[in-house]
């Protein structure tokens, strides 16, 4: 079906009642701006029945035409009606007229009419939809501007998009009903499951309850005994533990007195060692800088050498290029004289040849006819009356000739010029050829030269390069070996590596797994906020630095009891819980127009430790500077009424009785508190720097020398670079030749024309000339034909011409042999103008003065030479000096090197000893308090041990020396074990016992209120499985409901994707192709494929010779035909029987309108699947150019309407 007209009232710009159309299969809309183009398409909307926000308006009353301003006054209502043909596959009769009429009445009131009957809007719809026009999809609707949104929609707008169009839309509101459904009823059932499930289990504890009590008693005996058991067989093997660990004590104490006087041995030898490296390594400087010296002085020499060298290879290859010139010219020269010869010999048989033809020209003359007697006379007579009769002729005659002759002297004279051009130019020619081949041969010569320098120079870089890399890092390494030497005196070396210090150490680990309430120091408890407080932080704890934090003073006596057992000195401890920490004062920290704060606001630390550190710090206050800290702490400027104790950031403390300390010169060191691992770290960072700093010495002398031999090869180099002087010499006198040899050609062509005229004159000449002797002939011929019969002639005429055609003969002759006499004559002149003797000369005499410079230079050259060798022999003998001294001062490095490792290995040996010794002692400690711990618990628990002396429940001491207990009853087999393994499984197997045992009791402990609470969890199962079942029930038929749905809305929408992706991509190709580009390329892609509904959908296009690119990046016009081919591919799958689109083409460029022109073209010709009706505004020419009609839209200014026109095009020829 197609529309066939359109009919509205009052709509919009439309005043009255206008009818719009005929509309044919493919009719353009067309109209200036603002005449109401786009209000058609809002009439064939509103007809259609879409929504006033559809039609750029909030409310349908705004509809109603209201140009004049009387709308409201006159009652005005609005109706658009649209004239459907059906076609045959509509159910209609073919050919039948169905109209779509819908009003607007003056209240803004809406009425929907088909064949004038009024209808619901459901069934105006549902008759819409047989013809294939979905007014939700708008599937035959594209607005202006609407195009490129079509391509830009995002995945989840296209997937709503097919969703409309393929029906699916309709499953979504049930969709979502049975879905919340079964979610719903699936959350119940769960619950009635685990409620299920929750009363079962308590129903079958409360059978198995009444069964268990009986067993708790028994379990109950079985339990305590065998716990003595396992307690009096672990207390034994800490007695043996206890006796062996002391043992091995004692042994490790007496390896550490060998070790320590074995180490006492070593440092002697290595102070005697750093005496004799001191005085080799004094020797080792010497000779270093009498070498480097030495070596200035050698480096010195080879470069003057090597520049003389250069000069003298200069000089040698400027003598043998002289040398060759000389030859050259020599050569000219004898050329030259030769040439000369030549050329007199040449003259000299051309004059010879001259005289002959004299001589034979007058013999010739003599053997002529000779006329005498009354025959002269009488031919004298005639000639004289031929004279008379032809005096005008001859002067004409003569005048010619004479002219003639001019001209003939003239193109001689021009043609001998150019013969010496062209002479020249051949000279020319040949000079040019043997410079370029010198050219060829130097230009060769000095690439070769330039590529070996660049090689060398790129080499000398990239070493001068590494040669600043390398004392860059030498120089940062000497920087941080500086710094880490700084840090190891800082940190006191010698002092942390004290045994007493790493016993002491060892000692706080070993308390705080000792005994849980040991904290660590109190230096180790806090963080500086600021990097600037260190040592003001550090100063004002002094004393309390050091101090051990514990939580009780309990555990504070138990430390002190075990330092002393242990014998490893006195500490402080600070106990949490009997400590009095200082109230803090508020006002300090809201000193005005100061810096100062209170110390224990410039430090972070746990809660559990705040009494600590308001006790050791109370109200100290840090200043920035003295003054500011006295003027606070002496002269109370802050006003607070009281002394406070002060310290500043640099260490100086103002105390409150006015005295004041500072100038500490341990205080950084102090503040720096650096760890073993710390100071370990630096010892081998040291040393990894020293072996870097040697290593990187020793490249810098072989990168040095290496760069030297570098030097001197590329100054050779360059002195060889002369070459290049004699290219450029080469190309200015090829440049010469090439520019003589152009102006040569610019005199020849100049003469060219000059010759072709003096032809041409002769030519013309030479014709009158011989009309005119034809002339005179013709009268002499009359004169003296009965004379000619006389003398037995054929005519004077003949004799006459005869004897002038020898004169002329003779005249040629002679003009030829004076010619080229002339020719020979100017080159002669010209080649004995060539001075080549004086430049001869000139060379002979450099020659000579470069001969002399190069002997005088090569004497220096040898006398430099002398003075090197001697120069480095001397330096060879400094250097193995050096190499002795350097191999003394090595050896004795290594000698040390050696001590060193044997006192290191000494060190780490003690210890190690150490390490183990206060192992076993901490290891005895922690036996003795696992026995002392175990006596108590059994005292605790009332579990009776059988001993042989004492009795743990009748003394109040838990030593072992008032308790001896009795192992006889442990088995053998549990005694004497052979690992720890065999320990741990017995151990294990004591406690499983012993946990099952306990989990037993446990389980069977007995409750209370048992009985008559069975039945009532038995009635409560029975309801509960029951409720199950029937919510299981319902579950399963929601389900089945949904699934159904699901299928339905899913079948729905991948028919409509799949048919719609399938003829995409070739009606994309029909729109973008061209006769030189095959079509793009454009798919569509879900991306979920299980409920495509609920996800997006990606449209991808390229367009012809592109690459992939997102759709965003595409440009307006290749977004606009992408819109289109998804448009038309929907048409294919659900065909709305016409189209009507908006300025589709705005974004589209010349050649893109006309292949989509071309296209809907095709297709309303039934060429292509897209069979429908294209109504179509635009405003490009070659757009509306090939639609069947046009109609078109105007604004009429005295209404203030539209008014529309139209013209049916396929009755005119294209």
């Amino acid at each position: 079906g197609k529309i066939v007209r359109i009919e509205a009232e009052n709509f919009k710009s439309y005043k009255g009642r206008q009818i719009i159309g005929p509309f044919d299969d493919f009719t353009c809309v067309i109209g200036p701006n603002g005449s109401g183009k786009s209000n058609l398409m809002d009439a064939i909307s509103f007809v259609m029945g879409l929504r006033a926000t559809y039609l750029r308006s909030s409310h349908l009353k705004q509809l109603i035409f209201n140009g004049d301003g009387l709308a409201t006054q006159q009652n005005r209502t609005a109706y658009v009606k649209l004239v459907f043909k059906t076609s045959p596959e509509d159910e209609e009769e073919e050919g039948a007229e169905v109209e779509f009429t819908r009003t607007i009445s003056s209240q803004g009131q809406t009425e929907y009419k088909i064949n004038k009957k009024v209808v619901q809007a459901a069934d105006y719809e549902k008759k819409l939809k047989s013809f294939g026009i979905l007014t939700k999809a708008r599937n035959f609707l594209v607005f202006q501007g609407d195009v490129e949104n079509v391509a830009s929609k995002s995945p989840q707008e296209l997937t709503k998009l097919f969703e409309q169009i393929s029906g699916s839309e309709e499953y979504k509101k049930e969709y979502d009903r049975l879905k919340e459904e079964y979610e719903q009823s699936n959350n119940k059932l769960i619950t009635n499951f685990q409620k299920k499930k929750g009363i079962s289990t308590e129903k079958t504890q409360f059978k198995n309850q009444k069964k268990d009590a009986d067993r708790f008693d028994d379990a109950t005996a079985e339990h305590t005994e065998l716990q003595a058991n396992f307690v009096l067989w672990k207390l034994y093997h800490i007695e043996k533990d206890i006796r062996k660990y002391k043992s091995e004590l004692t042994r490790l104490n007496k390896e550490k007195s060998h070790l320590s006087s074995k180490q006492d041995t070593t440092n002697e030898e290595i102070n005697e060692k750093k005496k004799e490296m001191a005085k080799l390594k004094k020797q080792n400087l010497l000779a270093t800088s009498k070498v480097k010296g030495q070596k200035d002085d050698v480096t010195k020499k080879r470069e003057s050498l090597a520049s003389l060298k250069v000069e003298i290879n200069h000089l040698e290859n400027s003598l043998k290029n002289r040398s060759k010139s000389m030859d050259k010219k020599k050569n000219q020269l004898d050329k030259h004289t030769k040439d000369v010869e030549k050329l007199e010999d040449e003259i000299k048989q051309l004059e010879q040849e001259r005289d002959e033809m004299e001589a034979k020209l007058k013999e010739e003359s003599s053997e002529e006819i000779k006329i005498s007697g009354a025959d002269l006379e009488e031919y004298n007579k005639r000639k004289v009356q031929a004279s008379e009769e032809t005096v005008s002729l001859r002067q004409e005659l003569s005048t010619l000739t004479g002219e003639k002759n001019t001209l003939f002297e003239s193109q001689k004279t021009v043609l001998q010029k150019v013969e010496q051009f062209e002479e020249r130019k051949k000279q020319l020619d040949d000079q040019k050829k043997t410079n370029q081949k010198r050219l060829e041969k130097l230009e060769e010569s000095l690439q070769a030269l330039e590529t070996e320098l660049d090689e060398k120079n790129r080499k000398k870089d990239e070493l001068t390069k590494s040669t600043t890399e390398k004392a860059r890092k030498k120089q940062k390494s000497e920087d941080e070996l500086h710094q880490i030497r700084d840090k190891l005196k800082e940190a006191r070396v010698e002092k942390r590596d004290s045994e007493r210090e790493l016993r002491f150490k060892e000692a706080l680990e070993g308390m705080k797994r000792l005994f849980p309430g040991v904290l660590g120091k109190v230096g180790d408890l806090f963080t500086i906020t600021r990097e600037k407080y260190n040592v003001a932080v550090n100063v004002a704890l002094g004393k309390h630095l050091n101090s051990i934090v514990c939580e009780t003073e309990k555990t504070a006596l138990e430390c002190i009891k075990y330092l002393k057992e242990q014998r490893l000195g006195s500490c402080t401890f600070i106990p949490i819980d009997s400590v009095k920490a200082k109230k803090v004062n508020e006002k300090l920290r809201k000193i005005p127009n100061s810096s100062a704060k209170l110390v224990t606001d410039v430090i972070t630390y746990e809660d559990k430790v705040d009494k600590i550190f308001k006790y050791a710090l109370g109200n100290t206050i840090v200043c920035d500077t003295y003054d500011e800290a006295t003027s606070i702490c002496f002269d109370d400027d802050a006003g607070l009424g009281f002394k406070v104790k002060g310290v500043t950031v640099d260490g100086t403390v103002i105390s409150k009785s006015g005295m004041v300390t500072g100038g500490l010169a341990d205080v950084r060191t102090r503040t720096s508190r650096f760890k073993e691992s710390d100071i370990e770290k630096l010892k081998n960072d040291r040393d990894k720097l020293v072996s870097d700093v040697q290593n990187l010495t020793r490249e810098e002398a072989s990168d040095s020398a290496t760069l030297s031999r570098l030097e001197i090869e590329i100054k050779q180099l360059e002195g060889k670079l002369v070459v290049r002087t004699d290219v450029d010499f080469t190309k200015k006198k090829i440049a010469d030749v090439d520019s003589e040899l152009r102006d040569i050609e610019k005199e020849i062509k100049a003469e060219e024309p000059t010759i072709n005229t003096l032809s041409t004159k002769i030519s013309s000449l030479d014709s009158r000339i011989e009309k005119i002797e034809g002339e005179i002939a013709e009268i002499e011929e009359g004169i003296f034909a009965d004379l000619s019969k006389k003398l037995g002639v054929k005519n004077i005429r003949d004799y006459e011409n005869k004897k002038k055609k020898a004169e002329e003969h003779a005249d040629k002759e002679r003009s030829r042999f004076e010619t080229m006499i002339s020719r020979l004559t100017n080159q002669l002149e010209l080649i004995k103008k060539r001075d080549i003797t004086t430049s001869l000369d000139r060379l002979e005499k450099d020659v000579e003065k470069e001969e002399k410079t190069l002997s005088e230079k090569k004497d220096k050259c040898k006398k430099l030479e002398t003075e090197l060798i001697s120069i480095e022999k001397d330096f060879k003998k400094a250097l193995e000096e050096m190499k002795s001294s350097q191999s003394s001062v090595d050896d004795k490095t290594t000698e040390m090197n050696e001590l060193k490792k044997i006192l290191q290995s000494v060190y780490d040996e003690l210890i190690k000893l150490a390490k183990q010794i206060t192992a076993k002692e901490n290891q005895i400690e922690q036996l003795r308090n696992r026995r002392q711990e175990m006596f108590m618990k059994c005292k605790l628990e009332e579990i009776e041990l059988p001993s042989i002396k004492g009795k743990l429940k009748e003394t109040s001491s838990l030593s072992q020396e008032f308790v001896t207990l009795d192992f006889s009853s442990i088995e053998k087999e549990k005694r004497n074990l052979k690992d720890i393994k065999e320990y741990e499984a017995i151990e294990k197997d004591f406690e499983n016992k012993l946990l099952e045992l306990q989990e037993e009791i446990e389980r069977l402990a007995p409750t209370t209120a048992i009985v008559g609470k069975y039945d009532a969890i038995s009635k409560k199962y029975k309801d509960t499985l029951e409720e199950y079942k029937q919510t299981r029930q319902d579950t399963t038929k929601i389900k089945k409901d949904f699934e159904e749905v699901k299928k339905k809305r899913k079948e729905a929408f991948m028919k409509a994707y799949d048919r719609i992706s399938q003829s995409i991509d070739s009606i994309y190709k029909d729109l973008t192709k061209s006769d030189k580009t095959p079509g793009g390329t454009a798919y569509l892609l879900l991306e979920d494929t299980d409920e495509p509904y609920l996800h997006g959908i990606k449209f991808n296009a390229m367009p012809p010779l592109k690459r992939y690119r997102d759709m965003a990046q595409l440009s307006g016009g290749e977004k606009t035909v992408a819109a289109l081919a998804l448009l038309f591919s929907v048409h294919k799958y659900n065909p709305s029987p016409f189209y009507i689109l908006d300025e589709v083409d705005a974004a589209l460029d010349n050649v893109n309108v006309n292949k989509v022109a071309n296209y809907i073209k095709r297709s309303v010709n039934g060429l292509t699947d897209l069979k429908c009706q294209f109504i179509i505004i635009s405003l490009k020419e070659n757009f509306y150019t090939d639609a069947k009609s046009l109609v078109g839209i105007m604004r009429d200014i005295s209404t203030k309407s539209s008014k529309t026109l139209t013209i049916d095009l396929s009755q005119y020829d294209e």
